[in-house]
């Protein structure tokens, strides 16, 4: 038996044509349904023929008794066209196809089907079917229905385990399987219209050669449309038959199947039922229907009893107001609601005070169900377990999380576009910058329909990218992109060329079909191509002319909201604001209504997308549409999500530009409407929200207006006190900014003295109590602060801030005191004088800190001092001082503070007084030197050096004479930035000294600077260079200045010295890593050549262990001199931390192994027996005395590595190519190589 509870010959082998047993209880049924006129033979005969299944026999009968048939009982019948056999199908293939009447038979070859079968109600049905399986290449269409499989029919009984054996991977072969083909709209077959074939050519054959030619181009569309429009009667639009088409990817009889069934497949925003009713000037509009009466109904309390299908309840008032059934609301006081949404209309029944008015309207009997019906199919109604209960375009998870909906997709589109398109689409997709096709490119049709060489080379590299997608790192996001990219270039080609139809009727199908690859591309859930999607369609939205947008986007829209792909959901209200503005009438309605839809999405993703796109709508939807964007806002401020709570702070504070629009009436209610909202948000439980709301605190100012200030004033200060340290931080970030917007609200009876007023009674007491909260960082976000309040209350009222700048100045915190010197350094145009001296005092002491930072930060604040106001003395004294110091950041620090002490007091003041030191540090060695080379630099920059000769003679010496090719490179540096400013005869004098130095110059960085100075030099003569000269002695003489001058690479790629003393340190340790790294290669020789002996071996361990403790220890010097310790790096590695495990690969060693009598285990930088993972405090085991080292030492520097990787976060990983580990490796193979097959003596 085989797994589908059949025998295993009936699987694999057609049975033979005998007639089976029947059914007398069979045979008397089928004589009973066609009323006993057939005699007993013809009954066993459409028995026989139909397998034995009665519905079969019964649709025999009356195919047999069609008119037009000589011989019913021997001649095939063919009532309707047969399916199409595939052409790409030879006699030798894997596949035989034979069709016989409606039903055909696919005997496969191969087991891959790759396609989706499913038990709808008893029958198996094809639901899916891959491009590439063998299924596909068999010509299987999707909504086919398996009725045998090898012979035996499909009954109840045997549908599970088929349907089993059929869904795997792999089918066992071969297997004769019988199909009904699901395509009931053909007609009887004339031969006097050829068929028309739509097949979908597989995508295998698509770049191989055959020997029947595919046809590709968009005459296979206009010929599948052709046909459809006959069998249609040219009962339906264009557009109609072109969706269907598309959406079918070729597929005629699906396409045809779907556009005849009784309940539209796809939604239609479009002349919904009672839109003839749409009203703009708040009167009932029944022109279109003046006959159907209409009848008003008094409601004067108490429930109403009217449900959503109009349906009123007995003892309500509707009931005594006579309400009928099938009743129409259409007006509400005598005003039209015809303009409104359902969700508005209630709304305002719900708001408007009793008595009501209520206009009815009774419409027609069918009038109602195609409502009804209209709004089944444009409303989501999400996967339920009964089929009927279903209306979503159900996405696979599968193309939810790849690209493979988009792939097949755009493969068939390639086969049916045009060769001009294909050109365009291949040109834009490759190259990134062909954004616009060029004007004078105009459309060609394919002649014969036959590709151009251009279109077939483009089309085939086309498919060849799509096909190898997946082979990228990426799998296919970028080729998306790119062809995204590409489509869009192509249809915003296509969109002005597609305003009329009958002229440009390509341009138009080839529209819909970039815009069908956009729809399928959509349920991706990837944000950066959901992004190029909608940035693609927005793109496409503002080309599209008014008629050919309304054809195209509201129904795109309408599709796109019922995929069960969020991500699909979503799309449609990212275009909500550019549709919007580009439909009237009651479209607006119907979108206003998607919308609210939206927002009741089971997704919090698509529900926050719509709270995040509201703002936009509502500035869109103008003043008449405010009533429904405060109706959407309540709702989505109360949502269950806090993502979408979140978003709805934001959406709240950015409809301040929209009230701007309203007259006051209308602003102050809407103002009153919105203010709940803000109030939840405050006590919302979310501490995101409230940290949300508090950082936009400012902005709702500006949408509540003043007359809701002193509210918003007590929720800030209640958010002050919140629990959450995050909020406590916003709010003290949002202080001022508070303040600032009190001040420049809009004008009213209050001055900004009062506004001031709130200022220090409310905000500046919450903010004082800030400065004082436990947690340091909200101690810091006040420090960060002052600089804004200074700048905002000025030296007049900046007095109210001292006691909390004296508190935190003081403050344990370090950070907290620097931030408040800094900030008060910034805002020194508004210091009162109280602060100014402290200011003085607090930046004198930050110069003379240890912590290199906190002088940094002294050299700063004088710089941010003179941005505003002339620096006193004392910190000019610290601005200068810091020239001198020992990190090269505060030097730097220090020349930027010079000069802007030296722009804001004058030029004259740096002769007077600047000019000393920078000339000192011109004296200095080389660290100190670059610095004042650095100064004179920015200061000839900015022609700040009154009196250049003071300075220039030095520079044009360490231009020329230095040995640092640093020196000579910044000096020229200084050189260039003088030039401009110089007389030209300054350059006679050292113009033979420069040259000199030019020609002896073998720097490239140096020389590209003598490139910028011979401008203003200017070039030398070859007689200048004759013996005697004057540039001949000066060459002579830089040459006995700079002999011997070298350029070494250096070994460490880094230098972390602070003092000039520690030069020497840092040499130590280049030193002993040297050693030791030629230990370790020495170790590694000998222990891999497998002849030194064991004295030699051991001799070499200890060298590893004298210089591993060299190193150590002169790391550790080289590091005293820090106040941070750094790592040492070498080669781009911390030599420290590394050493580790770099030497790792003695544990691997077979000779030492022998020559130590144990094995050394890893990390075990010194060779001894516990190694690094030994408890921290055991002394090691081996003989000091041997090494010359105590035993001290060696745990001393055990614990420095094991420091080290603390400090680093863990061990150590070597890389996997360790040069040493990967040699030992290989070299004891090849030995153990060698002792295996005897070639050593051992």
């Amino acid at each position: 038996m085989d797994d589908a509870g059949l025998p295993a010959d009936a699987a694999t082998i057609v049975p033979p044509a005998t007639n089976p047993s029947l059914d007398p209880q069979a045979i008397a049924s089928l004589k009973d349904l066609l009323d006993n006129n057939v005699t007993d033979a013809e009954l066993r005969d459409l028995l026989t023929r139909s397998h034995g299944d009665l519905s079969d026999a019964v649709g025999l009968y009356f195919l047999d008794k069609t008119p037009g048939q000589d011989n019913p009982s021997k001649s095939p019948v063919v009532s309707i066209t047969p399916p199409p056999t595939p052409t790409f199908s030879s006699p030798d293939g894997p596949h035989k196809v034979l069709h016989t009447n409606e039903e055909y038979e696919v005997e496969l070859t191969d087991g891959v089907l790759k396609w989706t079968i499913g038990n709808v109600l008893g029958r198996i049905v094809v639901q899916d079917v891959v491009v590439g399986g063998a299924a596909h290449k068999a010509n299987i269409q999707k909504a086919d229905v398996l009725i045998a499989c090898s012979g035996h029919v499909i009954k109840e009984t045997n549908v599970a385990p088929i349907v089993t054996r059929l869904s795997k991977e792999v089918v066992n072969v071969p297997v004769l399987l019988r199909f009904r083909r699901a395509d009931h709209t053909h007609g009887h077959h004339d031969d006097r219209k050829p068929s028309v074939d739509t097949s979908v050519v597989p995508t295998e054959l698509l770049l191989s050669s055959s020997s029947s030619p595919v046809e590709y181009g968009i005459h296979i569309m206009a010929r599948a449309l052709e046909s459809m429009r006959q069998a249609a009667a040219d009962k339906y639009p264009s557009d109609l038959l072109l969706l269907h088409y598309v959406w079918s990817q070729g597929n005629v009889a699906v396409a045809m199947d779907q556009l005849f069934h009784p309940v539209p497949h796809f939604p239609n925003f479009d002349q919904v039922v009672g839109h003839e009713w749409y009203s703009t000037d708040g009167h009932v509009n029944n022109r279109a229907h003046p006959d159907w009466p209409l009848y008003d109904a008094s409601f004067p309390t108490g429930p109403m009893g009217i449900t959503v299908e109009n349906i009123h309840e007995d003892g309500t008032s509707a009931a005594y107001a006579n309400v009928s059934v099938d009743s129409w609301l259409v007006a509400i006081n005598g005003e039209g609601v015809t303009h409104l949404t359902h969700r508005e209309t209630l709304h305002r029944i719900h708001t408007l005070p009793r008595p009501l008015l209520l206009t009815f309207c009774v419409t027609p009997a069918p009038w109602l169900p195609a409502l009804k019906q209209t709004m089944d199919v444009n409303i989501r109604m999400a996967q339920s377990a009964n089929p009927t209960e279903r209306h979503e375009l159900v996405v696979s998870d599968d193309d939810r999380t790849s690209f493979g909906r988009f792939q097949r997709k755009l493969l068939w589109v390639l086969q049916v576009l045009p060769s001009i398109a294909c050109e365009i689409l291949h040109v834009s997709a490759l190259n990134a910058t062909y954004n616009v096709v060029p004007a004078d490119l105009l459309y060609t049709a394919d002649v014969d329909g036959i590709d151009t060489t251009d279109g077939a080379v483009a089309r085939r590299a086309l498919m060849a990218m799509v096909h190898g997608m997946g082979l990228h790192a990426d799998k296919g996001e970028s080729v998306v992109l790119d062809l995204v990219r590409g489509l869009a270039v192509l249809a915003q080609w296509c969109a002005p060329n597609s305003a009329t139809e009958s002229h440009h009727q390509h341009l138009w199908w080839v529209l819909h079909l970039v815009l069908d690859v956009f729809e399928n591309g959509s349920v991706m859930e990837k944000s950066t191509t959901w992004d190029a999607i909608v940035d693609s369609l927005k793109a496409l939205g503002a080309a599209l002319s008014p008629s050919a947008f309304l054809r195209t986007f509201p129904p795109l829209l309408a599709r796109l909201s019922l995929y069960s792909s969020p991500s699909s959901r979503i799309i449609p209200l990212a275009l909500l604001p550019l549709t919007y503005a580009r439909v009237h009438g009651d479209l607006r309605v119907q979108f206003r209504g998607l919308f609210e839809r939206l927002t009741m999405d089971d997704a919090p993703l698509v529900r926050r997308a719509a709270v995040f796109v509201l703002p936009s709508l509502a500035r869109v939807a103008g003043p008449d549409a405010i009533a429904w964007v405060v109706q959407s806002a309540e709702k989505l401020s109360a949502d269950h999500s806090d993502l979408v709570r979140l978003y709805a702070v934001q959406a709240v504070a950015d409809l301040g530009d929209v009230l701007s629009g309203l007259d006051d009436p209308a602003r102050r209610l809407v103002r009153c409407q919105l203010l709940p909202l803000v109030n939840s948000f405050v006590t919302d439980s979310d501490w995101q929200i409230r940290h949300q709301t508090v950082a936009l605190v400012p902005t709702l100012l500006h949408v509540l207006g003043r007359d809701f200030a002193d509210v918003l004033v007590d929720h800030y200060v209640e958010l002050a006190g919140d629990a959450n340290m995050e909020v406590r931080i916003a709010a003290t970030r949002s202080a001022f900014p508070i303040s600032a917007a009190l001040s420049s609200s809009e004008k009213a009876s209050d001055d900004d003295e009062a506004m001031h007023a709130k200022v220090a009674l409310s905000i500046l007491p919450a903010l004082s109590s800030l400065s004082r909260d436990p947690c340091a960082s909200v101690r810091r976000a006040v420090a960060a602060s002052l600089g804004a309040a200074l700048a905002m209350l000025r030296a007049s009222q900046g007095d109210v801030l001292v006691p909390m700048i004296q508190q935190l100045i003081v403050d344990k915190d370090v950070v907290v005191a620097q931030t408040v010197v800094e900030q008060l350094a910034t805002a020194s145009a508004h210091l009162p004088d109280e602060l100014e001296a402290l200011v003085v005092v607090h930046v004198d002491k930050l110069s003379k800190q240890r912590p290199w930072r906190s002088r940094l930060l002294a050299a700063e604040c004088v710089r941010h001092w003179t941005e505003h106001k002339t620096l006193p003395p004392s910190l000019v004294v610290v601005a200068l001082s810091l020239l001198q110091d020992t990190v090269s950041q505060v030097r730097l620090g220090a020349v930027h503070a010079l000069v802007q002490v030296t722009a804001r007091h004058g030029p004259d003041w740096f002769q007077a007084t600047g000019v000393g030191p920078v000339l000192s540090l011109l004296d200095q060695p080389f660290q100190l030197r670059l610095t004042g080379l650095e100064a004179c630099r920015e200061l000839a920059q900015r022609n700040l050096i009154p009196d250049p000769d003071a300075l220039f003679d030095r520079v044009v010496e360490a231009a020329t004479a230095s040995k640092t090719g640093n020196i000579r490179v910044k000096a020229l540096d200084v050189l260039v930035a003088m030039a401009p400013h110089l007389p030209p005869c300054t350059w006679d004098t050292v113009r033979p000294t420069l040259h000199a130095s030019f020609g002896m110059e073998d720097d490239v960085e140096v020389q590209s600077r003598h490139v910028h100075l011979l401008v203003y030099v200017g070039s030398a003569d070859e007689a200048d260079m004759e013996p005697g000269s004057a540039m001949w002695t000066e060459r002579l003489r830089l040459e006995t200045t700079r002999m011997k001058r070298t350029r070494l690479q250096p070994l460490a790629s880094v230098s972390h010295a602070q003092y000039p003393s520690q030069a020497a340190e840092e040499l130590d340790v280049l030193k002993a890593i040297v050693c030791r790294e030629l230990s370790l290669d020495q170790l590694l020789d000998v222990t891999t050549s497998f002849e030194a002996s064991p004295a030699d071996i051991l001799s070499c361990v200890l060298r590893v262990r004298d210089t591993s403790v060299a190193v150590v220890e002169a790391v550790a010097t080289w590091r005293s001199f820090m106040v941070r310790p750094v790592p040492f790096l070498w080669r781009g590695v911390n030599y420290v931390h590394r050493m580790a495990s770099d030497g790792d690969f003695v544990s691997k060693s077979t000779a030492l192994h022998h020559a130590l009598g144990f094995k050394l285990k890893r990390r075990n930088p010194f060779c001894t027996v516990p190694g690094l993972d030994a408890p921290w405090m055991q002394i090691p085991r081996d003989d000091p005395s041997a090494a010359g080292l105590t035993g001290d030492r060696l745990h001393k520097a055990a614990m420095c590595i094991l420091e080290e990787e603390g400090r680093m976060g863990g061990p150590y990983k070597p890389p996997s190519t360790d040069a040493r580990w990967a040699f030992m490796v290989q070299r004891e193979a090849e030995h153990v190589t060698q002792l295996r097959f005897g070639k050593l003596n051992t």
